[in-house]
């Protein structure tokens, strides 16, 4: 009990300040013999049965007529995910998202412009971390919506929806190393207001609700129209196994915008980070992307 106390108590506090990451990498230091001994990979990792999310993921449920509703983000079950999933699978392959390219292109020719105009050729310093996550979402918006943010058209942080994520991350990175911790969150209903995965939920069901199914089947295409048309074909894969309904439009709506646009302003950041880093790649990188540019759609052409 006394180590357990200790321990979570250490977290807190290391994941609540700022030298969480320096804390880390100390403590993978002096375990790595333990971790490097293959006779307890089964013991800490529970080889066989894959990895399991942390208890911070739970946090990131967004809501729907005010009850929790677990998105494929936010899961900790396997059975739930995969479930959930199998019903909207297809919207994510390869074959029908090229389709949607467009939309993709569409942000990506106004991301350019600007680079090149308000930074290129003015010589100002631009903060790519802050505009790479503008492009993410609106890029995600858009193929889910046929909308963006506006993060790009206006050039500022609308709404403050990245930083109210940003600072939600950072309570949910401390919050969530007390795995039973959250569950207490009930008793404060006001904190969800701040969460990001039930700010999403509520304007992906306005978006829903203003969206006419009948009208938006002919000659409109992204995810949500999709999502409305498995909800409309009666297909099983429903929150609790039954039919794919509205909250389920809502839920799978929401959890693309945020969860995909999280992870790709995080790998674009980590991408552009690795070669400011590592210089010496970058002749390499430039060629490969240059060899791609006959390949690919206009706003990339443009670059040349």
């Amino acid at each position: 009990m006394a180590m357990w106390l200790f321990t979570t108590l250490t977290l807190l506090s290391s994941s609540a300040g700022t030298s969480h990451e320096a804390w880390t990498t100390r403590s993978d230091r002096s375990q790595a013999p333990l971790l490097a001994d293959t006779a307890e990979i089964k013991t800490i990792s529970d080889a066989g049965n894959g990895p399991h999310k942390t208890a911070f993921y739970p946090i990131i449920a967004a809501q729907y007529e005010g009850k929790p509703v677990m998105n494929l983000f936010a899961t900790r079950g396997e059975e739930y995910h995969s479930r959930d999933n199998r019903s909207v699978v297809h919207t994510y392959s390869m074959a029908t998202l090229s389709h949607l390219e467009f939309k993709i292109d569409h942000v990506s020719r106004l991301f350019i412009r600007i680079l090149r105009e308000r930074f290129a050729e003015t010589g100002h310093v631009v903060d790519l971390g802050k505009w790479l996550q503008w492009y993410a979402f609106d890029v995600i918006r858009n193929l889910t919506l046929s909308r963006t943010f506006g993060f790009l058209e206006e050039q500022r942080d609308v709404d403050n929806t990245t930083a109210a994520i940003s600072g939600f991350m950072a309570y949910a990175s401390t919050i969530s190393q007390i795995a039973w911790l959250p569950l207490l969150l009930v008793l404060l209903p006001d904190i969800e207001k701040f969460n990001p995965a039930v700010m999403f939920a509520g304007k992906a069901l306005k978006d829903v609700q203003d969206q006419e199914f009948d009208t938006a089947e002919v000659g409109h295409d992204d995810c949500l129209t999709r999502f409305r048309k498995v909800a409309k074909s009666g297909s099983r894969g429903g929150l609790q196994g039954g039919p794919f309904g509205a909250s389920d439009v809502v839920n799978h709506t929401s959890s693309d915008v945020l969860a995909e646009g999280i992870q790709q302003s995080l790998h674009f950041g980590r991408s552009f980070m690795a070669y400011a880093r590592i210089p010496w790649h970058m002749p390499n990188y430039r060629k490969r992307l240059t060899s791609m540019i006959q390949k690919t759609s206009y706003p990339i052409q443009s670059l040349k």
